[in-house]
């Protein structure tokens, strides 16, 4: 139907467009999870207080216990859930 109304052309012009837009958005939204997850683990590592970090570690380990979370965390870990939720967005 646009192809049919601003021609071939033009059509395939603004697809390729968008697709370059949607590229560059997938591209800046793992790169802004990278750099979240980046920065958490800095801030975990330069922890000082042992109870602080034993704190972190305790969540960790009921992470793992719990399937749910367990999953939702390999899910953002792994960057999976960051695609996903950018394909819902398409």
């Amino acid at each position: 139907m646009v192809a049919h109304a601003c021609g071939c052309a033009t059509a395939s012009r603004i697809a390729q467009k968008h697709q370059r837009e949607r590229e560059s958005e997938n591209a800046n939204q793992a790169f802004d999870t990278v750099q979240a997850q980046a920065l958490h683990n800095r801030q975990i590592l330069n922890v000082t207080y042992d109870a602080k970090r034993q704190q972190y570690y305790g969540e960790l380990r009921a992470t793992v216990d719990d399937l749910d979370k367990h999953r939702a965390y390999l899910m953002r870990s792994s960057m999976i859930q960051s695609l996903r939720d950018l394909e819902a967005v398409y």
